[in-house]
């Protein structure tokens, strides 16, 4: 043995490989604890925030809505007739891009 070598035995389940491996662990646990509380958390602060809409998409109820071409939602029909060029244009682009997202 060398002279920095311990001439002590390792006790029964104290070696450092079964230390290491209890501590990444218990790291493991912990970092999972954070994030469910941080996922848990940005889920209340989207609940409790209301619809979700800024104040110059508030839901109008004199607005006329209807069933955006293309797409399996609702938009404001006087947005869609104001320039319907544009909003085809970016459903091919949107398309063509991320094919998921398109449908």
């Amino acid at each position: 043995m060398g002279s920095r070598e311990s001439t002590e035995k390792p006790k029964a389940g104290e070696d450092s490989g079964n230390k290491v491996y209890k501590t990444a662990i218990i790291g493991g646990l912990l970092a999972g604890a954070v994030l469910v509380g941080c996922g848990i958390a940005a889920l209340v602060a989207v609940i409790s925030s209301g619809s979700g809409l800024d104040d110059e998409d508030e839901v109008h109820e004199d607005k006329k809505t209807m069933k955006a071409p293309g797409r399996d939602y609702r938009i404001y029909r006087d947005d869609f007739e104001e320039d319907p060029a544009t909003y085809f244009r970016n459903l091919r682009n949107l398309r063509k891009w991320n094919p998921e997202q398109g449908l």
